[in-house]
This record gives structure tokens, sequence and C-alpha cells, in this order.
């Protein structure tokens, strides 16, 4: 029997044009180009710290965001500018007369919260404060909710967690606290999904607390040789008791030059690995292990061209 594994980015794309509304234009094109069945906004306006400071108690200055004040809900979540991206996206879609799902990434408390108390942080006690990481948890409340009553892939993005920013425990139970609070959350939809990147093996509870998360999907790197180290965490049994699917990650993002990406053989015994492992229902869909903000264009190209082909291979050699 003949399936189709659906192909997708984690979010960042490199800055493709000085005009916003074109950048996230060429964003999508070059998505399309490659055969991407959900695309991403490139995160063209900014990176993954940067997109959130018009949470009320975040400040942008320089390039960085610091805590200045106590953090609450944005007054009007319709202006923040994940919304204001996600449209153009859609809109552009709409002008195309392309039907590709369209997913937004969110970057979860853990790593906003550390990244910008880092920078500056006033009203709370330290970056250790909890109460920091339940705040930003509430604020983003919103914003998701927002997203998914759009009909949003939405990606809570927490390389964090893999990093040990907070204790696994604490972190993952933020994230369950946004997850079941959220109005417009169907479970079951594949629309809510956590993407942690990094070897999980060198943290042996992580991923039974991330298999433990109320998301449909575990977006996760498998490609390259330390992040290949997560294959040996895979099982049919794992996923069939918590009814999750696999955001798998087929490629690696690190390579420098064009002759370094993975061969098109390694990407397809990979994918193939891994879909013996959890069966093909519990697939959601393949990405490469990371975002590419910083990756050039032309690696970028082609580690996206990589992954086509190989997974187009994959398909016709089930």
């Amino acid at each position: 029997m003949s399936y189709q594994i659906k192909k997708t980015i984690v979010g960042s794309l490199p800055r493709l044009d000085d005009s916003l509304e074109a950048s996230i234009e060429r964003a999508v094109d070059l998505q399309l180009r490659y055969g991407l069945d959900i695309v991403t906004e490139g995160e063209q306006r900014a990176d993954m710290i940067s997109y959130f400071d018009q949470i009320p108690g975040l400040t942008g200055r320089d390039g960085k965001v610091g805590v200045t004040g106590r953090i609450s809900r944005p007054n009007h979540v319709e202006d923040l500018y994940k919304l204001r991206d996600f449209k153009l996206v859609t809109e552009y879609l709409k002008q195309k007369k392309m039907e590709n799902g369209v997913k937004i990434g969110v970057t979860g408390p853990t790593t906003l919260g550390l990244t910008c108390a880092t920078t500056q942080l006033k009203d709370y006690k330290s970056v250790a404060d909890l109460e920091l990481y339940e705040d930003l948890a509430s604020a983003l409340k919103p914003l998701i909710d927002e997203l998914l009553r759009l009909d949003a892939y939405v990606q809570i993005d927490e390389p964090g967690i893999s990093a040990k920013f907070l204790d696994p425990l604490q972190a993952t139970k933020i994230i369950n606290e946004i997850a079941g609070d959220l109005k417009q959350y169907r479970r079951g939809s594949g629309k809510l999904s956590v993407h942690v990147c990094g070897n999980l093996t060198r943290t042996p509870e992580l991923f039974g607390l991330l298999n433990g998360l109320d998301v449909d999907v575990l977006s996760l790197a498998f490609g390259g040789k330390t992040e290949g180290q997560n294959v040996g965490l895979l099982s049919d049994s794992v996923f069939d008791r918590s009814g999750k699917k696999i955001g798998f990650g087929c490629i690696s993002v690190t390579s420098s030059t064009i002759n370094a990406i993975e061969p098109a053989e390694n990407v397809v015994k990979l994918l193939k690995d891994g879909i013996r492992k959890i069966g093909i229902e519990r697939l959601a869909y393949v990405h490469p292990n990371c975002g590419l903000r910083n990756t050039p264009l032309n690696i970028t190209e082609q580690i996206l061209d990589r992954m086509k082909t190989s997974v187009e291979e994959a398909e016709r050699t089930k």
C-alpha cells in the first residue's frame, strides 16, 4: 500500500528580502518549491525571542529582549506579530489557490523566560523563579488559543528543555498548564505540538516526560550522529500508550558546506528505521532537525531538496 509522508520545516528560514511581506512570500514560495505540505512564515520578522517583545513585561533593545517588569497577558492579541504574520501567509496561499496547512512556532515559556532573564531581570527573584515561567505561560495562552481557532498548526518551541534551562519536570509541567487551559485545542487533531531538539538520551527521564505532555505531536530530532541517538528511544508500544504522533527530524541542519549534507541514502535509511519502530500511523510529518535561520540559503535549499527526494524514495520502497 502506498502512503504519503507529509513534509514541513521546524519554523525558521534565512531572511529572504528587505521587505517583510515580500520576505514572507518568498519563504512560502521556497517551501512550496520543495513540496512542503505544511508551511510556516519562515520567522522572517525576527528571531524566536524578539518575536515576543510585545508581551507586557518584556522589552526589546539592541536585538535582545529583557524582563523589564511583571509579565502579563497582552491586551490585544490580534496585534501580536505571530498572528499578523500567520494572516500574511494564509492570504498569500489563498491568492495562489493553495491549500497547504500553516504552522506557527510559539517560543515556549522555559526558553523564552531564561533567555530574556539573562539579558535583564526585574520584578522576579532570579532566573530560577518559577513565577517568571508561569506568568509567561499565562501570557502565551491567548496567542496559542487564537492561532488554534484560526486552524493553524501551533508548535511550542522549547529547545531550552533539552538544554536544562529548568528542571525537566518543572518545564513540562508548565507546558501542560498551557495545554490544559486552551479553549480551542481539539485533542487528536494534530494541531498542537512541542518541538525539542538535541540529544534527549543525555537526560534519562526526559523522553518519558515529553511523552506525557498534553499535546498531539512531539517534534524531535533524529538526523545526524548526535541526535541520531534519539532513535533508540522509539517504539510503537510507547506511543500506543500515549497516543502521540512524531514530527520526525530526519536531516541535520549543521552542515557548513553542501558536501557535508547527509547523503540521501542515510536519510532514507533513517526514515525507514523510524517508521519501522513507530508505525506509519504515528508519523505526523518529517522535517529538518531544527530551524534554518542561520543556515545559508544555498545549503537550506539543498537540505530541503535532500529531504524531498529522500521522502519520495522512502515512499517508493516501503
